[in-house]
Order: structure tokens, then sequence, then C-alpha cells
């Protein structure tokens, strides 16, 4: 299928809207058509080479928008769910166990590496494979990377920021929930 995407093609480059190729979905992963999206910090310093990642690359990993496809072993979300992207977790280290997914033992290889853990990708223009950091900014990823959202949400204000998982509903309340279940 056909996107459009933010890509960085040297280290300090311009972010260029570009059409890339998107892999369909594996039997672990999920399509979202994204209604909301930001850019931080750490994909700034990501791009001027403070973090490592290899050109061409999506950075980006915040988000939000509608499920599409789920492959055949997602259980969490389902077509039509409204969801916000954030990051990947293993679930069983004693961190993810304590409800601390954002400080995961394997954070880093899971979101940083710009591939999946086969090393494939997803992402691809010409031809040739583009990295896709965190995996979230290519509209697709493992069904934990994914909170559903609650209905009276604004969708596409969710997404916005790096603190998307932080922003409340007016009552105090997060609009997301992280699990670890299929």
């Amino acid at each position: 299928m056909k996107v459009k995407a933010a890509v960085v093609r040297e280290t300090g480059g311009n972010f260029d809207i570009a059409e890339l190729d998107l892999d369909d979905p594996r039997d672990d992963e999920i399509l979202v058509r994204v209604k909301g999206v930001g850019l931080c910090h750490t994909d700034l310093i990501a791009r001027d080479g403070m973090m490592p990642f290899a050109p061409p690359a999506v950075l980006g990993h915040e988000g939000s928008g509608i499920v599409e496809r789920v492959g055949a072993k997602v259980r969490k979300v389902k077509r039509g769910d409204a969801v916000g992207i954030t990051f990947r977790s293993c679930g069983v280290c004693p961190r993810c166990k304590r409800g601390d997914p954002a400080y995961c033992h394997t954070m880093p290889q899971l979101n940083y590496a710009g591939m999946r853990p086969d090393g494939s990708k997803a992402l691809h223009e010409n031809g040739a494979d583009v990295t896709a950091w965190l995996r979230r900014s290519n509209r697709r990823g493992r069904h934990n990377a994914f909170a559903r959202l609650r209905e009276r949400l604004d969708i596409a204000g969710v997404g916005r920021g790096c603190r998307g998982l932080e922003r409340r509903d007016g009552r105090g309340r997060s609009g997301m929930r992280h699990d670890h279940r299929g």
C-alpha cells in the first residue's frame, strides 16, 4: 500500500514528505489510519545524529488513529477502534510486570532499532528499505505498541505530543490503557 511519511535522508537533513510502500500487516501487527501525529525533541536529536538511526528513515513515535486491519494473532484491538500510538514493551520484565512499561528493560531494542525483530523493514521507497524508527510513524506496528482510547477524546489531538499518554479527558483521567494482552 502507498503511504505518505516525513523522511530524513541524511543525518542533520530535512524532513521531506515522500510516498512510500508499506507492507501488509503481519499476524502480530495492526494497520492504523493516522488522525493525529507529533514530532518531539527525541526525533530532532535523532535526526541531528545524537541517537543512531540508518537513513533514509521515518522518525517519530507518537500519534493516534483508527485501526483499519488487524493481524490474525491480535486480540487487544479490533478494526474501528480508536488507538493511541505508543511504544513497545516486553510485558515480562520486572518493570513491565510492575506496571511500568515505559521503563521496560528492552524498550530501546524494541523501539529504536528501526526494524522488526527479524531484521526486516515494513517501509520501502523505489524498492529500497526505509528505517521506521520506533515503528509507529509508519502507521503500523506490533499490537502492544497501541493503546485503546476512550471514545470521548479528540482522537486527532491525542497524538500531537510525546506526552500524549498523559493527556487527560477533562476529569483528570488518561484516555489510554496500555497492556500486554494479545
